[in-house]
């Protein structure tokens, strides 16, 4: 008896790409909403009421919690001057974008750095006798705050190998990284794949092909 089998992507389109779920997504009612999302709705809402509040007053441009500086501020502000581009809609992906992309992914990347290094003593060791090897020779600029620049950082090739090997072995994303192919079609590991075709591979898995 022949197996039934369900097509390509079958799971994505029900999951996540679903317009049943993007429905519920413009009412917040998505159980499967990303706790980032989430995170980013509720900022979000906060700061407008703020906004609205501070309007409301007359103190709109001396209010510090809606005038802050941060992204979600420019955002908003981008917001006011072109209206009908920066909807709600845009600016919570702008939001939910700097929040995985901006911190979440640092933060991660940064833990693998310290984690692959404490874990391989002898590497540890290494790296540092590099920085003060370099310190001593002049190669990088000695600063109050113990930082080193960007430019000091060029300089320590020992360095940038431990920073690439640790996202190599832990990538901060978990993703597949979806791209489309083109309406002519694409050749990708010796098979043709058609063009509108939607394809990718999670980093973990490319990272650690032999």
């Amino acid at each position: 008896m022949q197996r039934a089998t369900l097509p390509d992507g079958f799971s994505d389109v029900l999951l996540l790409k679903n317009p049943i779920i993007r429905i519920l997504d413009r009412f917040d009612l998505n159980p499967f909403s990303f706790a980032v999302v989430k995170f980013a709705k509720a900022r979000m809402s906060e700061r407008l009421a703020a906004i609205d509040e501070a309007k409301s007053n007359g103190h709109l441009d001396s209010t510090p919690s809606v005038r802050r500086g941060d992204l979600l501020s420019m955002f908003l502000k981008a917001k006011e001057a072109s209206p009908t581009f920066f909807h709600d809609g845009r600016v919570l992906t702008l939001a939910v974008s700097m929040a995985f992309a901006g911190s979440e992914t640092t933060g991660i990347s940064l833990a693998a750095v310290f984690y692959y290094l404490i874990k391989n003593p002898k590497k540890y060791s290494r790296l540092v006798q590099e920085i003060d090897d370099a310190a001593g020779l002049g190669l990088i600029e000695e600063r109050p705050s113990g930082l080193i620049s960007w430019a000091g950082s060029q300089k320590l090739p020992y360095l940038d190998a431990c920073i690439k090997e640790a996202f190599r072995l832990h990538p901060a994303t978990g993703l597949l990284l979806e791209r489309v192919v083109p309406p002519h079609g694409a050749e990708i590991c010796g098979e043709y794949i058609a063009g509108g075709t939607i394809v990718g591979c999670n980093a973990w898995v490319i990272h650690r092909r032999p």
